[in-house]
């Protein structure tokens, strides 16, 4: 879970400076990088897979 850490930092740190302390924008980005997941979904079968399979209804 290292990469998910590295990737929150670096999208903190991008969007988070351009709003000040205390700003409600900068403190969702501050909030989403503590209490979310970032998931990563692969599809092995590079010939025929269907990776969006899985999400249609």
């Amino acid at each position: 879970m290292v990469w998910k850490d590295e990737a929150f930092e670096i999208w903190t740190r991008g969007w988070g400076c351009m709003f000040p302390e205390g700003d409600s924008s900068r403190e969702l980005l501050e909030k989403v990088q503590k209490t979310y997941y970032l998931v990563s979904l692969v599809d092995n079968d590079y010939v025929q897979g269907d990776l969006f399979a899985a999400f249609k209804i």
